[in-house]
């Protein structure tokens, strides 16, 4: 009986390293920081079923799943699919998740995103003003009249950089507030375009 137990245990055990299980991180635009960190730490936590074994220079992950990075549109894109069940995790920066856990800021009125955990605090985030040289603009208040790109649609850039743009610029019209995905807004500068 004992024997039957061992043996049926066992089969288990195989017949569940054959299922193919993924583990999806949502990450950014693959332009950005998120998508190639994503990628990074995907390739650690994988070890999926047939893979070589750690000490044979194979995965040294978790035994079975694959994970993969997925690009996206970033913080609030990624808290959305977590939430709907598209994403097992997801890049967030800690404002956004803070605001969905508490449905305050962009989720006031929403409800919560109960779900949602922190795994780990990868970095500080910085965001940085980059204008062309013969741009004319050495501070904020110089986007006066200017085009100006922040990031694309659901990025924590997007909603993080825009309030504090706007309260510094109050009183100074931009030409322009462009929307677009950071590889764009990169070739958009070299074109003379913002």
């Amino acid at each position: 009986m004992a024997g039957a137990a061992i043996a049926v245990g066992l089969m288990f055990q195989f017949a569940a390293a054959q299922d193919m299980k993924f583990f999806h991180i949502g990450t950014g635009g693959t332009a950005g920081t998120y998508y190639p960190i994503g990628g990074l730490i995907a390739n650690a936590i994988s070890n999926p079923p047939g893979s070589r074994a750690c000490n044979e220079g194979g995965s040294c992950g978790v035994p079975g799943p694959i994970a993969t990075a997925v690009a996206s549109n970033g913080s609030v894109g990624n808290v959305n699919s977590i939430n709907g069940g598209t994403l097992e995790a997801g890049f967030s920066q800690s404002d956004v998740a803070y605001w969905a856990q508490t449905g305050t800021g962009l989720w006031e009125g929403q409800p919560t995103v109960e779900k949602l955990r922190l795994i780990a605090n990868l970095y500080p985030e910085s965001i940085h003003l980059v204008a062309r040289k013969d741009a004319g603009i050495a501070s904020v208040a110089d986007l006066k009249g200017k085009k100006v790109s922040l990031d694309e649609p659901g990025s924590g850039t997007l909603l993080l950089i825009a309030p504090e743009l706007v309260s510094t610029l109050i009183g100074v019209a931009i030409l322009a507030l462009i929307v677009e995905r950071q590889s764009l807004a990169g070739r958009a500068l070299a074109l003379d375009e913002i």
